[in-house]
């Protein structure tokens, strides 16, 4: 389900098919985060940052990364930190919860399913095509 959600914001955002709505993808994203979606809310994430709101794209990210998103707690959180934008209580707290949740998902059956999409798509775990990264800006 929420694999559609998503498909629907890149189709609504990146103008695949259909009229380019920045509205509707951002509802279609809202909805693919509230049902628990991290890699939605990494965009959210993203979409905040692009329109200036730091702090609201801070939280999504946290959101994100205690949710289990390597590229929000890897990329995201840390550089924030190294960066001045996250303070070392945010990293710390959220550098723990990512850890539990990874914990508690792991399965030697995950691990061999990563492993196999890594090989097909070495890209497997970045974010979906229509990201919003080509109109981000550094910290």
């Amino acid at each position: 389900m929420n694999f559609r959600i998503q498909k629907s914001h890149s189709v609504y955002y990146n103008e695949r098919g259909v009229e380019k709505d920045e509205k509707r993808a951002i509802f279609h994203l809202e909805t693919a985060a509230i049902m628990g979606d991290a890699a939605s809310r990494c965009e959210l994430g993203r979409y905040e940052q692009t329109m200036g709101n730091w702090e609201y794209a801070k939280k999504h990210w946290m959101l994100s990364a205690a949710a289990g998103c390597e590229n929000c707690m890897g990329f995201r959180i840390k550089e924030g930190f190294l960066n001045g934008v996250v303070t070392e209580e945010e990293y710390n707290q959220t550098l723990s919860k990512y850890q539990k949740t990874i914990e508690e998902t792991k399965s030697e059956q995950r691990d061999a399913d990563k492993a196999e999409r890594m090989q097909q798509d070495p890209h497997h775990g970045q974010c979906w095509p229509g990201s919003l990264d080509s109109d981000i800006k550094p910290y």
